[in-house]
């Protein structure tokens, strides 16, 4: 799961799309791992995404981050999960549930979960 504040998922959706507009193939966008995780076991140390050709492929890589790689086209789509409206605070998005496109998501890949909750973010950062 991708957890974070309205805005900040917000930011995070506006960097992924710099990054897709770019010439770079690679981007890496650290977390905050600081503090307590309760009641999650622990955070995502980074979300990284790769422009590579075909169909979306999300998984852990060896040291527990998120890499997602595929085309530019389905990175576009992917990537406008990420963005939530104001009145979205407590709600999330599957970025794998685009089922009108052949060739968006690979077998086997990740199912994210990415969800806006701007009290836990507050709390979380009143305990850091």
């Amino acid at each position: 799961m991708v957890l974070d504040s309205v805005q900040g998922l917000n930011d995070v959706h506006r960097k992924l799309k710099e990054f897709i507009a770019s010439a770079e193939t690679v981007i890496r966008l650290e977390a905050d791992t600081g503090g307590n995780p309760q009641p999650y076991d622990e955070f995502l140390p980074y979300l990284e995404f790769e422009k590579t050709s075909g169909p979306i492929f999300a998984s852990f890589n060896e040291d527990r981050g998120i890499k997602v790689r595929g085309s530019v086209e389905n990175l576009e789509i992917y990537t406008d999960f990420f963005e939530f409206g104001e009145d979205e605070d407590t709600e999330h998005h599957h970025p794998e549930y685009v089922l009108d496109k052949e060739d968006y998501i690979a077998p086997g890949t990740l199912s994210l979960i990415i969800e806006a909750d701007n009290y836990y973010i507050e709390e979380y950062q009143y305990e850091s």
